[in-house]
């Protein structure tokens, strides 16, 4: 297989895709983030702020609520948006988050201050201009995106959300802002823009003229911060995607993928269980055997894990395969689409046999974590069954 010896990551692309994975962690409506990017970018674009002001503002909103994934109790959104301590508690756990990623340093403080309130209310008090104007902007799109009924266009409900903002002007909006929202909400395209959840044509259309393009090493900073993320959701795994894309680009390096290859793999084990995000704690932590039920939905992650790193179109045909398809094994009785044989890669079997390494040393709430050689004889069991091939068996074997 033929890799290119450049890949271009679009930011816009990334930050999406990731806040598909964010939305299903947080207990949220889906396109939540996506939609508050969509709200905030028109409002910036509206006050004709400078270009730097804009696109940070449309990429922080991917990222505004990625605070609450690392939250020790999983409230609810409305719940969060309704408690001071608790808007403060994850704008805090964002701003860490993000304030270390290879983003301009105004994200991180959008990010930070997105429920200070215009009069001063808000979880740090800070009031009017003290406020960075970003920060501003994304606090009522996000406050308009949770307010609006989803798809309801009717005058009724137009006219209760400009009340809502109208009542708010002064308070917790600037009143400058609160205008440029209601100017745009006097139009029927802002309106029917929402109506259809904000596909990717929509966002598209809006994306910051300058595309900003990432390198292999930002995207390595960033698909390990959400591994964090990912391993933080329950306290057996927080460590797994670390460890396995270790071993996952020490066996690249060792069976001879090129560095950009092997770097590549380490991403895709990075974020092989980002589908994981919708999976229930309860599920996740529970101390004995799942149900037939609890199973079904464990069994989901790796189809959420394709379906959001394939957002990204340089993604498609390798990273969102090789991290989508490490349940999948060679004799069709893996999950979620029970591939068999040449559809299943090698690289899609190195994921997959470092997965099961990986999980079977780690501690669990039924067990206790193995040690290597069992582990690696309990994976010779797959193998003898048709699971996986032999020699990438073997490979790993001598690589480990």
């Amino acid at each position: 297989m033929r890799i290119n010896t450049k890949m271009e990551v679009r930011l816009d692309e990334l930050l999406s895709s990731l806040s598909l994975a964010l939305d299903l962690a947080e207990n949220k409506s889906l396109d939540h983030s996506r939609r508050t990017s969509y709200i905030s970018f028109r409002i910036a674009d509206k006050l004709k702020v400078s270009q730097k002001i804009k696109e940070n503002v449309y990429y922080a909103s991917f990222l505004h609520d990625i605070g609450i994934s690392n939250m020790p109790n999983q409230n609810s959104l409305e719940e969060i948006h309704s408690d001071l301590n608790l808007k403060k508690v994850h704008s805090d756990i964002g701003y860490k988050i993000v304030k270390n990623l290879p983003f301009d340093n105004d994200m991180s403080k959008y990010i930070l201050y997105h429920h200070e309130n215009y009069d001063g209310s808000g979880p740090n008090f800070i009031a009017k201009d003290d406020i960075p104007i970003g920060a501003q902007i994304i606090a009522l799109g996000d406050y308009f995106e949770i307010a609006h009924k989803r798809k309801d266009i009717s005058n009724k409900e137009k006219a209760r959300m400009k009340n809502l903002i109208k009542s708010n002007k002064n308070k917790k909006f600037n009143p400058e802002i609160a205008d440029a929202l209601l100017e745009l909400m006097d139009t029927d395209k802002f309106w029917l823009d929402l109506s259809i959840n904000l596909n990717h044509e929509i966002l598209n259309l809006i994306t910051p003229e300058k595309v900003k393009v990432i390198t292999m090493k930002e995207l390595g900073q960033i698909a390990k911060a959400f591994a964090v993320i990912i391993d933080g959701k329950s306290k057996f795994t927080h460590l797994h995607s670390d460890g396995l894309a270790d071993n996952v680009y020490m066996m690249s390096k060792y069976i001879g993928y090129d560095k950009q290859k092997s770097v590549k793999m380490k991403i895709a084990g990075y974020l092989h269980d980002i589908g994981k995000l919708a999976v229930p704690n309860k599920i996740l932590d529970k101390p004995g055997k799942l149900t037939s039920e609890e199973f079904n939905i464990i069994k989901t992650h790796p189809y959420w894990t394709k379906l959001i790193l394939s957002q990204v179109k340089s993604f498609r045909h390798d990273i969102a395969q090789w991290a989508g398809n490490h349940h999948e094994k060679l004799n069709g009785q893996g999950y979620p689409e029970k591939l068999r044989g040449n559809e299943i890669t090698e690289e899609d079997q190195i994921v997959g046999i470092c997965d099961i390494y990986q999980a079977l040393i780690e501690d669990r709430p039924y067990r206790k974590g193995l040690e290597k050689l069992k582990a690696l004889n309990i994976i010779k069991g797959i193998v003898d069954s048709g699971g996986f091939d032999k020699k990438i068996y073997e490979l790993f074997k001598e690589a480990i």
